[in-house]
């Protein structure tokens, strides 16, 4: 059996992002995204300036021409952020047979990862690989970049979300996986460590000349200056 691939959310500069996912060959690959995209420069610091483009299935289609492609009209959806997640996981494992996939991989379509290292990891059979900030005082943090898991404990994690407007950003995924007692563990803590990055508006000229040159940005050092440049964007360095 293969692995499903669900690469959900913004579109963004996927056309850029691609170029550095290893391995795409390996899942049958399902996108689901909004009939535009929006972003905006976070070096310039004007939230207010959106970039907005319209997207269709040949702007991924051209890239993963295998692709199952899923173009919801975003005009339609008034969701907060983790809840606009939740719905394209929805809608991505609504369109799935239930014996046809081993695992399913989440992915966000605005993310460089490593991610396909995952491949050679024997997943425990009920367990929901993610990455987590601990708890705080507003409860379990979960990071909303990637997850995996056996397809049944996915599926099940995936149906366990309403669509609620309530939803507060990283600690209501957070809230279901403890209230549904989802055993979980940190991607961080595998044998393969995955490495990650968001790749936004700014990031986009550096992705550019990586691809160029057929440079992958997490085969560079952090003393090479595209790394540290690609990090400064988020005040990482």
């Amino acid at each position: 059996m293969r692995d499903l691939l669900i690469f959900f959310g913004e579109y963004r500069n996927f056309d850029v992002i691609i170029p550095q996912l290893k391995n795409l060959d390996k899942f049958d690959i399902v996108f689901s995204t909004w009939n535009f995209t929006k972003e905006f420069s976070y070096v310039d610091k004007c939230p207010e300036k959106y970039f907005q483009k319209d997207i269709s299935e040949e702007n991924i289609l051209k890239y993963i021409p295998s692709a199952k492609v899923i173009i919801s009209k975003r005009e339609d959806k008034y969701f907060n952020n983790t809840t606009n997640m939740i719905y394209h996981w929805k809608t991505a494992i609504s369109e799935i047979d239930d014996d046809k996939y081993r695992r399913v991989f989440l992915h966000r379509c605005d993310m460089i990862s490593t991610f396909d290292i995952m491949l050679d990891e024997n997943f425990e059979e009920d367990t929901i690989y993610l990455q987590s900030e601990g708890i705080d005082t507003n409860g379990l943090f979960i990071n909303d970049y990637l997850f995996a898991g056996n397809f049944n404990i996915m599926k099940h994690f995936i149906n366990s979300f309403d669509l609620d407007e309530s939803y507060v950003n990283h600690y209501s995924i957070g809230e279901v996986i403890t209230k549904m007692n989802f055993s979980y563990k940190d991607i961080r803590t595998l044998n393969n460590v995955v490495k990650y990055e968001l790749a936004r508006y700014d990031h986009r000229m550096i992705l550019e000349q990586l691809n160029k040159e057929n440079m992958f940005f997490f085969d560079l050092s952090k003393t090479n200056e595209a790394y540290i440049n690609y990090m400064k964007i988020f005040n990482k360095n």
